[in-house]
């Protein structure tokens, strides 16, 4: 039986539970460290039978632990960090993209964490390959609720799509402009040009398109079962993971 814990209450939360919530070889608990939000967390926990661990009592429970994942992007603080060493948690976890907004941030947090941490781009996952032209439009949803980032919650999902279908290593940001209730970056790769259009909407039913195209929305439970599964056994690169994060942090930062 493998005991994983899962840090927070959102509906990325949700995902990592729906995923392995069915699967016997699991045993699924769910926290938070804010203490003011525990009376949520503990009626999502009740809302999918999971177990739910009081903020005080993590300690207690923390060494029975394979894997912690922090569910919520870009949330994780330094004292969540430190509260984890305090406690002497040593094997592995899991962050939501993104972990940081900036590099330096996340090279400092990294250097106090244990060897086996990964940042989870899901799409990088995804084996359904699409085919990109020599010029590309993207239109992606961004769901107006306050709460997303066009550029930090949005974009690491177009860099996700293009990295697996040509390549990352050589993009180069051409403008970047708002106009109504849309961003619009333009970059190109070594062979490709891409103009991506992030549209503010309150539709969810709402799809990315590529050329005028729609396309489905991955499968995330089959994603998230595959790479916990791999990652728990030590079947993906670390070193790899952490460099391509550091790559998307400098394509961001250079957005402007």
């Amino acid at each position: 039986m493998t005991n994983i814990l899962i840090v927070g209450n959102d509906i990325h939360a949700e995902k990592y539970i729906q995923s392995m919530l069915f699967d016997s070889n699991i045993k699924l608990y769910i926290t938070i460290f804010d203490e003011q939000e525990e009376t949520k967390t503990r009626e999502k926990a009740l809302e999918y039978h999971c177990e739910f661990i009081k903020n005080s009592k993590i300690q207690e429970i923390i060494k029975n632990i394979e894997c912690i994942i922090f569910s919520i992007p870009m949330t994780v603080s330094a004292s969540d960090l430190k509260l984890l060493n305090d406690y002497g948690y040593k094997k592995k976890i899991i962050f939501e993209k993104l972990f940081s907004t900036d590099k330096e941030d996340l090279i400092e947090k990294y250097k106090t964490l244990p060897n086996d941490k990964l940042i989870f781009h899901l799409r990088n996952y995804d084996d359904t390959m699409i085919y990109l032209e020599k010029k590309n439009e993207i239109s992606w949803p961004c769901l107006d609720n306050g709460i997303m980032s066009p550029i930090y919650n949005v974009m690491p999902n177009v860099i996700d799509l293009i990295n697996i279908n040509d390549s990352i290593d050589d993009i180069n940001i051409i403008s970047c402009k708002d106009e109504d209730d849309k961003l619009i970056i333009e970059l190109e790769s070594a062979d490709k040009k891409y103009t991506i259009n992030i549209i503010t909407t309150d539709d969810t039913s709402e799809l990315v398109k590529i050329n005028g195209k729609s396309i489905e929305w991955p499968n995330y439970y089959k994603i998230i079962n595959k790479v916990v599964y791999s990652f728990i056994n030590n079947q993906i690169d670390l070193e790899k993971n952490m460099n391509y994060e550091l790559k998307v942090l400098e394509i961001l930062s250079n957005i402007k």
